[in-house]
């Protein structure tokens, strides 16, 4: 049906998609825990309210 150039371009895109996705999702995660972690360096200070 398809001629195996077509395969084979179909795959190559395939693969760029899957490398980019997985590229977005690391960087997701690694901003999540850098996000976490200056949260625990940086806590944030609680008021008190004196009345």
């Amino acid at each position: 049906m398809f001629t195996q150039e077509v395969m084979n371009v179909f795959w190559q895109a395939i693969d760029v998609a899957i490398k980019g996705m997985s590229g977005i999702f690391l960087f997701m995660f690694l901003f999540f825990w850098i996000v976490i972690g200056l949260d625990k360096l940086f806590p944030k200070e609680v008021e008190k309210n004196k009345d």
